[in-house]
């Protein structure tokens, strides 16, 4: 039985004992303060454990989260029990931002479609623009990089010890220096400390995935559920790492791709080039501000990499390669 509901029922019992014992001491013309006292005594130490009770059950789920995350193996099994014991009896509840679990059916062109194409697709407008989009949890993460093993490159092991809802790791086992939250903006990134000018806030080289073609991407997407196709969709962008090299089709499974993008008075890191993936602070930025990027430092060239328009593609052959 949940423990919230047994201390609930005891304090019940507890409150109609002390008021039959209180009725016996007013007709007995004894003083009723010590009762008083003495019931409020009780309640005040039966609130106290509903509170441990309570903060208890908060870290376990948030160790269970950790857990799935770094063995694999889903949490321990007394968490587990618990767990579904919740689930069970939230199975009727709906899903506001989850219309479905399976993948919506192919078109027949899908290996060919443009991105702007598979965005219609999704129908991904409407989803996008809400701004009361929960953030991804444990699960969602790691289904991502499930899927991501599964349709584009087997090998990556995913085996950062650093759960991807705290980014990953960025020097010295620690996380990057924010974290992921609801804002104005929807689901965004905000600094967990005071970061001073200059500071580097955001590597992308440990925690960003890159496609190998335009079809494992395609592959990819067409093979989630719609809200996470528009999702990943959201969290792709094209990026030149090197000077003179080709534009690569990127993206990330962890709360990185959560950052919003600013203008030119509110942008507070960016990288230094276009060819970088590390972000640095442009100025003095203070504990739970939101971090916003200029998002055109990465030109987004979708011919260049197999995802635009069939017929204004640099090659189209490479859209099936």
């Amino acid at each position: 039985m949940d423990v919230h509901k047994i201390l609930q029922q005891q304090c019940l019992a507890i409150n109609r004992g002390w008021n039959l014992e209180c009725k016996k001491m007013s007709k007995s013309k004894t003083s009723v303060l010590p009762c008083i006292w003495l019931r409020l005594l009780v309640l005040f130490a039966l609130f106290n454990v509903y509170i441990i009770v309570s903060f208890n059950q908060l870290k376990e789920e948030q160790r269970a989260g950790q857990y799935t995350y770094i063995t694999g193996l889903g949490p321990p099994p007394g968490i587990r029990r618990r767990m579904e014991e919740k689930d069970d009896s939230a199975a009727h509840r709906s899903k506001p931002h989850e219309k479905e679990e399976r993948p919506w059916p192919k078109p027949d062109d899908w290996d060919l479609l443009s991105f702007d194409e598979i965005w219609h697709h999704f129908d991904c407008s409407n989803y996008s623009r809400d701004k009361v989009k929960p953030l991804p949890s444990i699960e969602d993460w790691i289904f991502l990089q499930k899927m991501y093993r599964e349709y584009v490159d087997e090998n990556l092991p995913f085996d950062d010890p650093v759960p991807p809802t705290m980014g990953y790791t960025l020097d010295e086992e620690r996380p990057p220096p924010y974290y992921a939250h609801i804002g104005d903006r929807g689901r965004g990134l905000f600094a967990s400390r005071d970061l001073k000018k200059g500071e580097l806030v955001h590597d992308g080289g440990p925690g960003d995935i890159i496609f190998p073609s335009p079809l494992s991407w395609r592959s990819l997407v067409f093979n989630l559920p719609r809200n996470k196709a528009c999702d990943m969709m959201d969290w792709t962008w094209t990026q030149q790492p090197e000077e003179d090299g080709d534009f690569l089709i990127f993206s990330a499974v962890n709360i990185c791709v959560l950052l919003n993008g600013g203008n030119e008075k509110n942008t507070n890191v960016n990288p230094k080039s276009s060819h970088s993936s590390k972000l640095y602070a442009l100025r003095d930025i203070e504990k739970g501000e939101e971090l916003l990027t200029d998002y055109d430092m990465y030109p987004t060239v979708y011919e260049e990499v197999g995802l635009g328009r069939l017929e204004r593609r640099k090659d189209p052959v490479l859209s099936k390669s």
